[in-house]
Parts: structure tokens; sequence; C-alpha cells
């Protein structure tokens, strides 16, 4: 789906962003890239791709983000929130917005509970709204869950350890307004597809207690709609029309009401994007950013030269971001952050 950088051409005098554009045919897209210098020895994480550029956090070694920063591909980044004493703990994207959640401080323990606020920044116009908080400090594995599409989001929220259940909601940018549509669920993942969302609910049966963990579209009222029921899905994502879950070692795919499977092998967090998904996955023994397309046969996004080269990957539409650092390890000789997308025809 994408090309290797070493198919364009590169002019090695070139500092700072390098940008090329390669013409597939006349009537096909073009293939774009770009590469930010991340001037910092912190870790750079939690990537949310918009049209306009990816936001990324700044982390110290072993710690969470702290501060939220923005590049747009003219080779510089800006600083989009600053957390001051408080921790950025996640990024998502929703057509031009950054949401990110804040926390108030560091965990130190797993008991360490934490309070949260989610927020959101608009990278083309820079407006920047508070959508909800957090009423109770929660465990931080009990962060709330986000995905978004152009005009709203939806996003769960922990009701505490004496309901041990999450209720679900969905904000609207253009009107600002919140509307709860399902409560005292067993689910903390969200996928908004359209106007639809789909939740994976976890069932404990059997004497032993087993978790199955099935995907349910939120109907009318709260009421749950099965869509799996092999006990075996996870892990929801959508882009668009499409939705991605994880099922055992395969990866599923329903587009406007077509199925299709990629293997999943040994992936750790694959994330959506147009016909395809990218992981960081293990390739002969080193790190690289992988495409998993849902039509034709996976292959390697990046030449890897060290096993701290690539620390997250991140894709949204046609767009794919991930982090490289040339030195081999972002906390000792800094990173790049490289961007490629196509423009032109769709491909979905």
């Amino acid at each position: 789906f994408f090309f290797q950088a070493e198919d364009g051409i590169r002019d090695t005098s070139v500092t700072g962003v390098q940008t090329c554009a390669l013409p597939i045919s006349e009537a096909s897209p073009e293939l774009h890239r770009t590469e930010t210098a991340i001037h910092s020895r912190r870790l750079p994480l939690f990537l949310a791709v918009t049209p306009h550029g990816t936001a990324f956090t700044l982390a110290p070694v072993g710690g969470a983000g702290r501060g939220l920063y923005f590049a747009d591909g003219s080779g510089s980044y800006r600083a989009i929130a600053s957390a001051g004493p408080c921790v950025v703990a996640g990024t998502a994207s929703a057509g031009d917005w950054v949401v990110w959640t804040t926390l108030d401080h560091q965990q130190r323990t797993p008991a360490d509970a934490v309070s949260w606020q989610l927020s959101a920044w608009n990278s083309l116009d820079h407006r920047v709204v508070r959508i909800a908080r957090s009423r109770v400090p929660v465990p931080a594995e009990m962060l709330p869950a986000v995905s978004g599409n152009d005009d709203e989001i939806a996003f769960s929220t922990y009701n505490g350890i004496t309901r041990n259940t999450f209720d679900v909601h969905l904000y609207r940018f253009g009107d600002r307004t919140t509307r709860t549509i399902a409560r005292d669920l067993h689910a903390s993942a969200v996928a908004l597809v359209g106007h639809r969302v789909f939740t994976a609910v976890t069932e404990h049966v059997g004497r032993q207690g087993q978790g199955q963990t099935d995907l349910y579209v939120i109907g009318r009222g709260g009421r749950l709609l099965t869509v799996t029921g092999n006990g075996r899905s996870s892990a929801p994502q959508a882009w668009g029309r499409s939705m991605v879950w994880a099922s055992g070692h395969k990866i599923l795919r329903r587009h406007r009401g077509v199925f299709s499977v990629v293997e999943r092998g040994d992936l750790n967090w694959p994330q959506l994007g147009a016909g395809f998904v990218v992981d960081v996955s293990a390739v002969d023994g080193r790190s690289g950013v992988v495409i998993y397309p849902f039509d034709g046969e996976p292959f390697l996004l990046t030449q890897p030269r060290g096993m701290h080269e690539f620390a997250v990957a991140e894709a949204q539409g046609h767009r794919v971001s991930w982090i490289a650092a040339p030195g081999g390890d972002p906390s000792s000789a800094g990173s790049v952050l490289v961007s490629e997308w196509k423009i032109g025809r769709a491909h979905v």
C-alpha cells in the first residue's frame, strides 16, 4: 500500500524536513512523505494522526507523556498542551481534532488512583475544548477509551470499584453536547463506525470464571445487539465505514457489510487505516513498521537499523506516522517523526 523511502529520490544534503512525491500514474494517488526532527531525548509516544499533521507526546524514559505537541510537516513542531505537573496519558484523533487524556499526577503504584480530564484541539483552527473529567479517582488502567469520526467521538468512563462498570457517551464537536448512550457495561473499548458505537463486552462463565469477550453494537436505550458470538473478539477499532477487531491470531475487518481477514501472527497493537493495518512488529529479530493490507501480502514499510529505532506507529485514513531514531535509541540521540500519505483518488 505504501512504498519505502528508498524507492523515491532522496537528496542527502537536505536536512530538517525531507519531502518526496512519488507519481504512481496519472489516475493513481501520489505518495507524499515528511520527516520532522524531534530535538529531545524524551520518548515520543501516543501518536494521533489528522489530515493536517501528527500530534505526539514526549515522555521521560520509563514514564508517561508530559505535554502534547503537533508537527504539521513544515519541519517544526509546536506545543498544543502544556501538561505542567500533569501527565498526558493517551491520544486519539477525530477528523481535524486531536483528543487527549490528562492525568493529575504520574501513577506511582498499581493501586494509585488518578483523576483525568478529556480535551480536544482542532488542528485546523487551533480551538481547544474540554469534553469531560472524572467524577472519582480511578486506576490508571481504567482511563477513557476514545474512538472518533469527523464530528463526534465515543468514549467510555469508569464508574468506580464498587460498581466496576463503564458508561459509554457520545460527544458532538458541532454543538459541544454529550449524550450517554449506555450505562453499567462490563466493557471499556469503543469503536465509532459512522454514527453507530460498537463495544467489546466480557462475560465470565463457568466455575473458573473464564472470560469470554464478544462484540456488540449499542442500540436505542443502551440495548446491546450481538455482532460476534465466538467469545474471542476484542480490541475493536474504526475508521470511516470500516471496523476491525482481533479474534485469536486473526484480524477481522468489516467494511460495508463485507468481511475480510488478516493473519495476525506476531503483531503487537495493529492500527486501522484505509484498507490496511499498521503495526510495529519484529522482522528478522529487529523491530520495524509493517503494513498488512486487506487485499495483499504484508510488507515492511521501513528498513530497521536498531531494536529501539521505531517506538510507535499510527494510521488514520491513507496516512501513516511513526517514530524513527537514526541513532538507534530516541533517549540517547533524539528521533524523527515520519509521515507518509496518499492524495488523489481514494482507495476505499
